[in-house]
């Protein structure tokens, strides 16, 4: 009976990230804190990748709303500036999306100049760092040019695809968002 809770025990420390399972290995305090330090974790709801943490809403909001929710949330919309960061929200975008519409605000614009695409932290778009869909962005304005406003706000997820999925947006549609923050 003892050996099989044993067994359990050691079973979820090895499910454990590794920095947790070295943390609680440690003989010493300050040993704690010097593996502590690569030991960051996210809050309930949020997954972690690379040393951030990342919101997936079920909700859905304007860019404007989905920026300042983000704000609230203690983060911002997501700043892309990895291959690797862009495929990880990808496939946790297309795991989480119920309909080909179910895409995700990301934190980028050019709502300010027209082509000059701002990151929500006011940094310029690189372009060796840019993942945009074929034709994309195009600021469409309807097929005969009828909306008043073009498509000034970025969205990823889209449905099926692998890491080129950023897609200019028109502002004001209703869609999900992904926030990103730092660890705790």
């Amino acid at each position: 009976m003892m050996e099989n809770r044993l067994t359990e025990y050691k079973k979820s420390f090895e499910e454990l990230p590794k920095c947790v399972s070295d943390l609680l290995e440690t003989s010493s305090i300050l040993e704690a804190f010097r593996v502590s330090e690569d030991c960051m974790t996210c809050r309930y709801g949020w997954k972690r990748f690379n040393g951030k943490c990342y919101f997936f809403s079920s909700d859905r909001l304007n860019w404007s709303q989905s920026r300042d929710d983000c704000v609230t949330k203690g983060g911002h919309l997501a700043i892309i500036d990895s291959t690797e960061e862009q495929t990880f929200l990808d496939n946790t975008a297309n795991s989480k999306m119920e309909h080909a519409s179910d895409n995700f605000w990301i934190g980028i614009t050019d709502s300010e100049t027209e082509d000059q695409w701002v990151w929500v932290d006011n940094t310029p778009l690189d372009n060796n760092k840019k993942f945009w869909v074929r034709g994309e962005p195009d600021d469409w304005k309807g097929r005969h040019g009828e909306l008043k406003f073009g498509e000034d706000c970025a969205r990823t997820g889209i449905y099926g695809c692998a890491v080129s999925c950023w897609g200019d947006s028109n502002c004001s549609a209703q869609r999900r968002r992904i926030c990103e923050a730092k660890g705790v």
